[in-house]
């Protein structure tokens, strides 16, 4: 699976963008929250990905953290509810409020966002309740685009499970940490029991 793209903003629309990647254009259909967060066409970016492949074609979609990607594939395990669907409910509510909506069964919320009836408002509460609440309450997970977030994702990527890392981000911030490579660095020394 390709977890993310680095490159050189081309072009975008409200749907897509294209991003340079040695020399290759890559297009990917992204959330309005994702488009919205894009630098300058001609600046680099960084986007996560979902690659999906099908009988006709592969399709490749963008985000703007590995939390919206992840809010992606959990809608996406719904059933009734395809990548379409699942981008048009992330372009229609910001992630958090989503979330929140999800986790406390907000129907009214759901039904507002087109194309998301009452019946599938239901099966996105039902089936994502208990998943939500166990990733981003129990397990925790720091706003995107924090520094918090950032460290999380740092340590992710060295390996930590998510539990362990965001535990260890917690502390971090609880020392009076505000830098990200003095957070990175109090973090590691607590996953290593506070050696040096």
């Amino acid at each position: 699976m390709i977890s993310f793209l680095e490159g050189i903003l081309v072009a975008f629309d409200a749907e897509n963008l294209i991003l340079e990647v040695g020399g290759i254009g890559w297009q990917l259909q992204a959330s309005r929250h994702t488009i919205e967060k894009l630098p300058r066409v001609g600046e680099k970016v960084k986007i996560h990905t979902f690659l999906l492949v099908r009988e006709d074609a592969l399709v490749l979609y963008g985000f703007h953290s590995p939390d919206e990607r992840a809010l992606f594939l959990e809608l996406r395990s719904v059933s009734g509810i395809g990548p379409k669907v699942a981008l048009n409910i992330l372009s229609a509510v910001p992630e958090q409020t989503l979330r929140g909506a999800i986790a406390n069964g907000d129907l009214a919320l759901l039904t507002k966002i087109p194309g998301v009836g009452k019946k599938t408002a239901q099966r996105i509460a039902l089936e994502l309740h208990g998943k939500l609440v166990q990733n981003n309450t129990e397990i925790g997970s720091p706003p995107s685009g924090t520094r918090a977030a950032d460290v999380l994702e740092a340590l992710l990527n060295l390996g930590y499970s998510r539990p362990e890392a965001f535990a260890a981000v917690e502390q971090a911030a609880a020392c009076g940490e505000t830098d990200t490579s003095a957070m990175v660095k109090k973090a590691l020394q607590v996953l290593s029991g506070g050696r040096r």
